[in-house]
């Protein structure tokens, strides 16, 4: 096997490797039982709904972000490309990104201002993950459960810092950065680009909480709002990492640690196993969902997705 083969297989490794050590450190009889009790059709219902609003929120936020840096695209025509991305997604974990680039050059996008919009959109996923995860801090400050903001919390604080780093950077637009074309569209969209970019993306990331939040009330995890607001943004930074495909494995770790102490149950091995159930069947049935519609949206998307012309707007590259 080539190294070049044997990389592509390291996301899948790795997330084998974390869903095992989950596995093999809880009762399996406990896990079988929560799966064999649980609400399996009304969690499925529950992801097939959730996966559609979150395709629709996705595409809401990504068409204002390609907007600012200024490759606009019409909003029906994004909806079946970032729907038809979800499938190399679940491949490898910068497959997706790299598959919407693709798109915008198919659609008449200059390569330079391609790049620019991907990052941006990443930059504002990660950022409106922060953002949200703020607010749930300061609704839940001083309520049982969750410490004082700030408090216990160093990688979201750092995470607004380097957002906060990127509006000054972006407003002040130093010459050694400003004068490199493949940034010159993000320069030009400017801090207010960026920050509208990232308020747009805030209902993508809320809707991604509420589908996680109602499938664990629904399992019988009863996480308060403003709590969730903060452990499942957190969650959700954990899986945009580009360690496992679609966040396989690290999703799981991350909820059996952050969701389980509030699980019903008199262990904290009861607890954990309820959550890893729930998270495991949650997560292959919201990954099922999204193949459909990626199925849905490649076989509609050639019709779709004609060479459009590049306008001429904010996001010109120098």
């Amino acid at each position: 096997m080539s190294w070049r083969r044997g990389r592509r297989l390291l996301p899948w490794l790795f997330a084998a490797a974390v869903l095992g050590l989950l596995f093999a450190r809880l009762p399996r009889d406990q896990v079988e039982r929560a799966l064999a009790a649980g609400p399996f059709g009304e969690l499925a219902a529950l992801a097939a709904a959730m996966a559609a609003v979150a395709l629709l929120a996705d595409a809401a936020a990504t068409h204002a972000a390609f907007t600012r840096i200024g490759v606009p695209r019409p909003f029906g025509q994004l909806v079946l490309a970032r729907g038809a991305t979800y499938l190399l997604g679940l491949l490898h974990p910068a497959a997706g990104q790299g598959a919407l680039s693709l798109y915008l050059l198919r659609t008449g996008a200059e390569p330079g201002r391609a790049v620019a919009a991907v990052l941006l959109v990443f930059a504002t996923q990660l950022g409106a993950m922060a953002l949200v995860a703020a607010g749930g801090m300061l609704l839940a400050a001083g309520t049982a459960g969750l410490r004082p903001p700030w408090e216990g919390f160093p990688a979201l604080a750092l995470l607004l810092g380097v957002f906060g780093a990127c509006l000054a950077v972006l407003r002040l637009r130093p010459r050694w950065l400003a004068r490199w074309r493949l940034l010159a569209p993000l320069f030009a969209a400017g801090a207010s680009g960026f920050l509208a970019a990232t308020l747009a993306r805030v209902p993508h990331v809320l809707s991604m909480v509420l589908g996680l939040w109602l499938g664990l009330r629904l399992w019988g995890v009863a996480l308060p709002p403003a709590q969730g607001l903060v452990l499942l943004s957190a969650v959700l930074l954990v899986t945009s990492l580009p360690l496992a495909p679609a966040g396989l494995g690290t999703t799981e770790a991350a909820l059996v640690v952050l969701a389980s102490p509030y699980a019903p149950g008199g262990g904290v091995a009861a607890r954990q196993s309820l959550v890893l159930a729930f998270c495991v069947l949650y997560h292959l049935l919201g990954l099922a969902a999204q193949a459909v519609a990626g199925l849905i949206c490649l076989a509609l998307l050639p019709r779709s997705a004609k060479p459009l012309a590049e306008p001429a707007g904010p996001g010109a590259a120098a």
